[in-house]
């Protein structure tokens, strides 16, 4: 029996679109199972790029339907922290890109929820 984990991207910029969801298809222990992008016609483009299907333009409706063990969230710095707050507190694990945030006592509460 195969084992994979289920995976969305959030952010569908060069980094998401060039260096992530790339590495991510290349693997066999990982599905990508939706992106999510508040940009539709740059959310619609990688895509259609890659064929993915299962896109969504608001992270919570992403997170509502669909079952994710985890998220790379590779948005822009500003939403890392609503982005992985909205995720942790879904009980989605998340890997976020650097910054974590750009508050320090927001980091701390994204440890917490990590737990």
């Amino acid at each position: 029996m195969t084992r994979y984990v289920r995976i969305a991207v959030v952010g569908t910029g060069w980094w998401g679109s060039d260096i992530h969801i790339p590495a991510l298809l290349a693997r066999e222990d990982a599905h990508l199972i939706a992106l999510c992008d508040t940009n539709a016609t740059r959310l619609n483009a990688t895509a259609e790029k890659y064929n993915l299907s299962r896109t969504y333009t608001d992270l919570k409706s992403m997170l509502v339907s669909e079952q994710l063990d985890g998220v790379v969230v590779a948005s822009s710095n500003a939403s890392h922290y609503t982005v992985c707050k909205q995720c942790l507190e879904h009980g989605v694990n998340v890997l976020v890109e650097k910054p974590m945030t750009i508050k320090a006592q927001e980091a701390l509460e994204l440890l917490e929820l990590a737990g």
